[in-house]
């Protein structure tokens, strides 16, 4: 699909609508997780973009920052969102204990633990990011991810994604 700054903005809603629609049905109820992570771990900052970004001139009202969470919260909230509910504690148990994992979850273990032994760099990091999925892309994000774990799954493109929240999105296909 590209950049998302080349759409207008009712295709997407439309995007956003389907998917939204489609998460709801399936097992993992990503919507219902969504909403519980963005009231917990996320704080909805004014946009603080200038008058020439793709964003403002599209009557964007803020973005969502990540707060300053403990790794412990943001892993609790990754398994909620992106992993099987049956899964769930054998991926934290890998995490934290390292216990050994043969799931198709085992492809999260190994970002998720390079993240928590550089959590607050990467927080910091995260949150002196202020820009959003709707920016131009004069500003792109890749800057402060290409200096981290490489996005090599899909799992570590959802670590990704859930650091920056309303900027980066993982496709699975």
């Amino acid at each position: 699909m590209g950049y998302i700054s080349r759409l207008f903005p009712d295709e997407i809603r439309r995007v956003i609508r389907d998917s939204n629609e489609a998460s709801a049905q399936g097992s993992q109820r990503y919507v219902v997780w969504e909403n519980q992570a963005v009231r917990s771990d996320y704080d909805f900052i004014t946009c603080p973009c200038g008058d020439e970004c793709w964003c403002k001139r599209n009557s964007c009202a803020g973005h969502y920052r990540l707060k300053e969470i403990t790794f412990d919260e943001f892993l609790s909230t990754y398994v909620t969102l992106w992993i099987r509910p049956k899964a769930r504690t054998n991926v934290k148990n890998a995490v934290l204990e390292g216990t050994p994992l043969n799931g198709r979850e085992k492809e999260a273990v190994k970002p998720l633990k390079w993240l928590s032994g550089k959590w607050a760099g990467v927080l910091d990091e995260v949150r002196s990011y202020d820009k959003c999925g709707l920016c131009d892309p004069s500003a792109p994000s890749e800057n402060h991810v290409s200096n981290g774990y490489e996005v090599n799954n899909l799992y570590a493109g959802k670590m990704w994604s859930q650091l920056f929240y309303d900027s980066l999105v993982p496709f699975d296909t």
